[in-house]
């Protein structure tokens, strides 16, 4: 199961005629180009995964960092407007939208693992737990 972009009728809505033909003819490609270049022409901190093979599927393609926004990270997964969302993208967006808060571990390591450390935050929150 696909679906057509979310919202890309609604953001079209708001265009004028020669935007609309430019964003009808971007690419893929072409609109990471230029995300990242305004990311880094804000002194961002950028990451795209070239190639996911081997990764889990859906995750979303890009993370940013903005120094103007330090306390937060953006997910945004990149679709051309001809863009199909698969099955496990809608799956990550639909996750996504409920976290409002994210946990940085520095390292996790094999030490990390069997002290206990690892377990103790992944079951944090949950009930009965601390």
């Amino acid at each position: 199961m696909s679906a057509a972009t979310p919202g890309a009728q609604a953001t079209l809505d708001g265009l004028t005629d020669a935007q609309r033909f430019i964003a009808a003819d971007m690419s893929e490609a072409r609109l990471e180009a230029n995300i990242k270049d305004a990311v880094e022409k804000l002194n961002g901190r950028y990451y795209h995964t070239r190639n996911s093979r081997g990764s889990v599927e859906g995750w979303p393609d890009d993370a940013i960092w903005l120094p103007h926004r330090p306390d937060v990270l953006l997910l945004s997964e990149n679709k051309a407007m001809r863009g199909v969302w698969s099955k496990y993208q809608l799956e990550w967006r639909e996750v996504l939208r409920y976290v409002k808060y994210l946990e940085y571990y520095d390292t996790w390591t094999p030490e990390t693992l069997l002290s206990g450390e690892i377990e103790e935050a992944l079951l944090r929150g949950r009930r009965g737990r601390k």
